[in-house]
């Protein structure tokens, strides 16, 4: 079996798959899902998307914010697939504060996909 070399529209992000307007963060009715460093409120009805919120309370540092921003569009973009049907609107929780510096790409996955398996 020979492996297909990776597209760049397989690595995008594009505008179809974000949260972007402020009618598209409103979910009627939503669910949520607490993991440890994050709140999902999703919606079952969506087409797929991610917008994601993270509050100066929590990461002061821009840099710290984009960071983990970065990882979790990382994270979405990956594992695309197991999100069809879900938009899913992602908060910082204050636990992020202590472990923002330590969390990998594969800790923001799991945390995602517990959405997914909860």
């Amino acid at each position: 079996m020979e492996n297909k070399p990776s597209t760049l529209s397989d690595e995008s992000f594009p505008k179809d798959f974000r949260l972007l307007k402020k009618r598209d963060f409103s979910f009627r009715p939503y669910r949520k899902h607490d993991s440890t460093h994050f709140l999902f409120i999703y919606d079952q009805k969506g087409s797929g998307r991610l917008g994601i919120s993270m509050a100066k309370k929590v990461l002061k540092n821009a840099a710290q914010r984009n960071r983990m921003k970065r990882l979790l569009r990382e994270s979405f973009r990956k594992n695309r697939n197991n999100f069809k049907g879900l938009d899913i609107h992602v908060l910082a929780k204050e636990s992020l504060k202590r472990d923002w510096k330590t969390l990998s790409l594969s800790d923001v996955t799991r945390e995602l996909s517990e959405l997914v398996s909860a």
